[in-house]
């Protein structure tokens, strides 16, 4: 296993200790919110107590009291340093170890904080899937990409860089062949130019030569005066000669210029099949980018809703301390106790939220985590209440219908008993014992002075002061 040490975000021991031993615990710390308690810790995890104590030693966690039993485990600034920036590109080689500012934990969380936190830590240590906020919003952005073009994100992504592939290979391969065109020009333009002599153009040439033939040949010389019969026997031989010399260039011409005539025919015949190859190869390319564009685009406004769904969910798993997720087409609504419940219909509200993004579930369960067995009966009651609510406001509607002949405008009873049946969705519920566990801790940091709200702590203090007085 090969990894980039960064001594210059933390010690060497404890980026070394925190990669390859305890790696994974602090990522689901971190993913869980912070924080777990420590017996929790030591139950959950093989040799717990041993892992503990080497984060201890490398200064990766810190523990604190909640009573003189129980105790909790929260991230220290050594591991959010490694966690944050690990894989950061800034070198911090010059700047001293305790001026590199990251997202602090604040050691003492909040009752509700620490409770969520362990309720999460529990389920992904015990690897139950998608409880980190990342794996929340990978199901949504899965489920809505095979509702919506039938392919997982995975497959979309290798779609698209297989396009970019064939584009730029469809642009090489024209450009090959323009290339190959552009040698083919420049060779029949070498066969042309050396082809071609000081007279100019063939036609020229050729012209040229038959008449200086047809001047040797015409005898005119006679009639210049060249009356001594030697004279005219060497005139002649000499102009024999220069006849011959200048029949034999007027072959070669000729021959030149049969030869260049075929060229050109084949070079145009090579031409226009060398431009029908480009054309058609551009043909593709425009066909391959069109289609690609149009994917990219679609892809596109598809990851803008799948934002907008994720900023909806985000805000539910920040600020309701309850998970929204999909697992196998259904809409899953975990509920996680920390000492006060939503009303029922509360929790329905946080679905129907959802209705504006016209996800096509087909089924919402919902779940409820508490650390006592009577607070989920008790809020199974209100659930199971809301469902029979649901019946009889469809009762309402239908016998309104039947009677009046589905009469309109519709009485202001009717419109309550729609609203009413459109506003709770059908719903699966279940009621889990996993936490009741966590009873301990639940009554531990209620009872601890430091998770008593400011106000409340300042009324029992003012309490106590008229109780003594």
């Amino acid at each position: 296993m090969k990894a980039i040490v960064r001594d210059d975000i933390i010690s060497l021991s404890s980026f070394v200790a925190a990669e390859f031993k305890y790696k994974y615990y602090l990522e689901t710390l971190k993913e869980s919110g912070n924080y777990c308690f420590l017996d929790q810790f030591k139950k959950l995890v093989p040799k717990g107590q041993s892992i503990v104590n080497g984060m201890l030693e490398h200064n990766l966690i810190a523990l604190e009291n909640i009573n003189k039993n129980y105790k909790y485990i929260y991230l220290t600034d050594t591991a959010m340093k490694y966690l944050y920036l690990r894989e950061s590109d800034e070198d911090f080689e010059n700047v001293t170890k305790n001026r590199i500012s990251v997202k602090k934990v604040n050691k003492n969380p909040s009752e509700k904080q620490l409770l969520t936190s362990a309720y999460k830590f529990h389920l992904m240590i015990t690897e139950d899937p998608l409880i980190s906020k990342q794996d929340v919003f990978n199901s949504f952005s899965d489920f809505i990409y095979l509702s919506k073009i039938k392919h997982n994100k995975d497959y979309v992504i290798a779609y698209l860089n297989n396009q970019e592939t064939k584009i730029q290979i469809k642009r090489d391969e024209i450009k090959t062949v323009q290339n190959e065109l552009s040698n083919f020009e420049s060779i029949i333009q070498n066969l042309f130019d050396s082809s071609m002599n000081d007279t100019g153009s063939d036609i020229s040439a050729i012209k040229k030569v038959q008449e200086k033939l047809e001047l040797l040949k015409s005898k005119e010389f006679e009639k210049a005066g060249l009356f001594n019969k030697q004279d005219i026997l060497i005139q002649t031989k000499d102009n024999e000669k220069e006849i011959a010399i200048h029949e034999e260039r007027l072959n070669n011409l000729q021959q030149i210029a049969s030869m260049k005539s075929t060229l050109i025919k084949k070079h145009n015949i090579l031409h226009n099949q060398y431009t029908k190859k480009i054309n058609n190869l551009k043909d593709e390319l425009d066909k391959i980018v069109t289609k690609y564009e149009n994917s990219k685009n679609s892809i596109e406004e598809l990851n803008n809703y799948i934002s907008k769904v994720h900023r909806e969910i985000e805000k539910l798993y920040d600020i309701s301390k309850v998970i929204v997720r999909i697992v196998d087409s259904r809409l899953e609504l975990l509920i996680f106790d920390t000492g006060s419940f939503k009303t029922a219909f509360g929790y329905l509200k946080i679905i129907n939220s959802l209705n504006e993004f016209k996800i096509p579930i087909e089924h919402v369960k919902i779940v409820i985590y508490s650390y006592v067995n009577h607070r989920s009966l008790n809020l199974e009651n209100e659930f199971n209440k809301l469902k029979k609510d649901k019946l009889n406001a469809l009762n309402t509607i239908k016998n309104y219908n039947i009677k009046t002949n589905d009469y309109y405008p519709k009485p202001d009873f009717y419109i309550a008993a729609d609203n009413l049946y459109k506003s709770i969705p059908d719903f699966e519920l279940e009621i889990r014992d996993t936490f009741y566990y966590m009873k301990k801790y639940k009554e531990i940091t209620s009872a601890a002075n430091k998770y008593i709200k400011k106000r409340d702590k300042e009324a029992i203090d003012l309490l106590i002061q008229k109780l003594n007085s």
